[in-house]
């Protein structure tokens, strides 16, 4: 099956191809698809440090599936990033 997908970085819309276990849950960690437009991985984008102000990758496992789930910490600043699943 196909997918729209926005791209996180640019905000370029293209088809993505899931498989039906990505359908149902997360984005398979092992995606080498980029957006065409840009390069940035499907599945990733850059998030903001609250502190610092400077900017890193995230993973966003549910994209595709309406939701932004992802976090982690800010190398530069360690602070943490957090945003949760609507889905």
């Amino acid at each position: 099956m196909t997918a729209d997908y926005a791209c996180l970085k640019c905000g370029h819309r293209f088809a993505i191809a899931l498989t039906e276990a990505e359908r149902l849950s997360s984005l398979d960690p092992d995606r080498t698809d980029a957006c065409p437009a840009c390069g940035q991985q499907v599945g990733t984008g850059p998030v903001g440090g609250t502190r610092c102000g400077g900017t890193f990758e995230l993973t966003f496992p549910h994209w595709h599936v309406h939701c932004d789930l992802a976090s982690g910490a800010c190398p530069a600043c360690g602070a943490r990033v957090q945003s949760l699943c609507v889905c």
